[in-house]
C-alpha cells in the first residue's frame, strides 16, 4: 500500500493474487503520481458477484469466497474509490480457453453502476509445472516455455464479453509477458514467474512503463492532476 497525506487518486488492487502481483507497479506509479494505492484482496477469490464466478473451465471458488465478496463489493461501493483494478480474464493451466467469468462482469457493473471507475488486466498465462524447478533441471530455457496459443485467446476477450460496462478501461500486458508465439520462462534475463502462474515483483517492476503508459492513454486525468475520467 502507498499512503498520501492528499491523494490525486485513490486506487484499490482487488480481488486475489493475480490482481496483488501487480502491486510493485501501481506502487511505483501511485508514490510517482502521487496517488493512495490500498488493496481488497483474499487469496483464491475474484472480486465477483457469488455465484457467476465459477466459469466454465475452472474450479468453484471456496464458500468463504462468497461473504468475502459482498463484503467487498459493499465495503468499495461505501468507499467509492477513484479506481478499482481487477484481473479481467481467467487462464487455466491445463489449456482450457481463456474465459471471463460473469460473476466479475457482474461485480464490475456494480462499481460501475457506484460511479467508480474499472480497470481491468488481462489474465497472464499459466503453466503446469513449476518455471523455476523447470529452469533448474532444464537442458535450455526453451524447454520451460509454453505456446502462446495454448494459454490466450487471439485476442482479449475482456472488452467483448457480455455486460462489461462500456467506461471500463482494459489493460493487456500479453506482448510484453509473451512474445507473438511462445511464453518465455526469462525475458532479458529476468525471471517472469516464481512458480506456476505468478510473476515474479522484479519482472512486475519491468512492466511498470507499459501499465503506465496504457492507463495514461485510457485515463489521463489520472496523470495530469485530475481524478479518473468521467469524474474529473
Amino acid at each position: 500500500m502507498v499512503t498520501q497525506a492528499e491523494p490525486a487518486a485513490v486506487v484499490y488492487l482487488a480481488g486475489a493474487s493475480h490482481e496483488q502481483q501487480y502491486e510493485e507497479a501501481f506502487a511505483a506509479l501511485a508514490r510517482e503520481h502521487g496517488w493512495e494505492l490500498r488493496e481488497m484482496l483474499k487469496h483464491g477469490c475474484r472480486l465477483a458477484v457469488p455465484g457467476g464466478d465459477e466459469g466454465a473451465n475452472g474450479p468453484v471458488p471456496p464458500p468463504s469466497c462468497t461473504t468475502w465478496n459482498e463484503q467487498a463489493l459493499d465495503a468499495l461501493v461505501a468507499v467509492r474509490p477513484d479506481v478499482v483494478v481487477v484481473v479481467g480474464s481467467r487462464t487455466y493451466e491445463d489449456g482450457a480457453p481463456e474465459e471471463v467469468l460473469p460473476g466479475q462482469v457482474d461485480a464490475w457493473r456494480a462499481l460501475d453502476d457506484a460511479g467508480i471507475q474499472v480497470v481491468t488486466v488481462r489474465d497472464n498465462p499459466r503453466f503446469e509445472w513449476f518455471v523455476p524447478e523447470c529452469l533448474d533441471r532444464a537442458a535450455a530455457r526453451e524447454d520451460c516455455a509454453r505456446p502462446r496459443a495454448e494459454q490466450l485467446a487471439g485476442v482479449s476477450p475482456v472488452p467483448t464479453a457480455p455486460g462489461v460496462p462500456g467506461r471500463a478501461v482494459h489493460l493487456d500486458l500479453s506482448d510484453v509477458i509473451c512474445g507473438p508465439e511462445v511464453c518465455d520462462p526469462v525475458v532479458g534475463n529476468v525471471l517472469v514467474y516464481r512458480d506456476d502462474d505468478h510473476l515474479t515483483n522484479t519482472y512486475v517492476r519491468t512492466l511498470t512503463p507499459f501499465v503506465d503508459r496504457q492507463l495514461r492513454a485510457a485515463l489521463p486525468g489520472l496523470f495530469d492532476g485530475r481524478v479518473a475520467a468521467g469524474r474529473g
